[in-house]
């Protein structure tokens, strides 16, 4: 028995290492871009921010109810204060009426309805907003803009270019890791294998 137990931890294993970890793009998600800010925020100021919410980060929602939006506006002390989105004639097009009560750094996130919560970036107040750059997963999708006419969305904001730095002399490691941790795995379950091949031929003692 503890063999058997020894042989289905490896196949557990081989099996982990072929799946791998799910794709990020797996399942609903979106992400959201904000319309243009002032070039100074000043604090106590209400200001009407739009942005809009882009399913799988290239056009508007396609379900029945997106549920609530909202721009959720954080201080340095982790306060946060809701303002809930209202929807414009765009598809996907929001605007919510923010305050920042105070100077400060402000983090703003995006509240996506069923999608959940996006970062958006952090506002120095007074001062400018900085805005997050789209996560690499998501770096290659292009907005579909045959979904709106004059008013669209406004293009992500880029990633921030690579600093060519020396290459530390380290060794190189080997391809494929789940392959590696697969080869491992199959090792365990031909060794778990042979004992119990070899258990099963030892004659019993009298």
């Amino acid at each position: 028995m503890r063999l058997l137990r020894i042989i289905a931890a490896a196949l557990l294993v081989v099996v982990a290492a072929l799946a791998g970890p799910a794709p990020a793009r797996a399942g609903g998600w979106a992400t959201t871009l904000l319309d243009p800010l002032p070039a100074k925020i000043a604090p106590g100021v209400a200001y009407t921010i739009g942005f809009w919410v882009l399913q799988h980060g290239s056009h508007p929602f396609w379900g029945e109810n997106l549920g609530e939006v909202a721009l959720l506006v954080t201080d340095d002390t982790g306060r946060t204060v809701t303002y809930q989105g209202s929807r414009l004639p765009e598809p996907g097009h929001f605007a919510a009426a923010v305050v920042f009560e105070r100077a400060g750094t402000w983090e703003i996130t995006s509240s996506q309805g069923v999608f959940g919560d996006y970062p958006l970036g952090k506002a120095t107040v007074p001062g400018g907003f900085r805005a997050l750059p789209v996560p690499p997963e998501y770096a290659d999708i292009k907005i579909d803009y045959t979904h709106w006419k004059t008013i669209r969305p406004p293009g992500p904001a880029p990633l921030p270019k690579a600093v060519p730095v020396a290459a530390a002399e380290t060794t190189p490691a080997p391809r494929g890791g789940s392959w590696g941790a697969a080869l491992i795995g199959g090792a365990v379950l031909v060794a778990a294998a042979g004992a119990l091949i070899l258990t099963r031929r030892r004659p019993r003692r009298t």
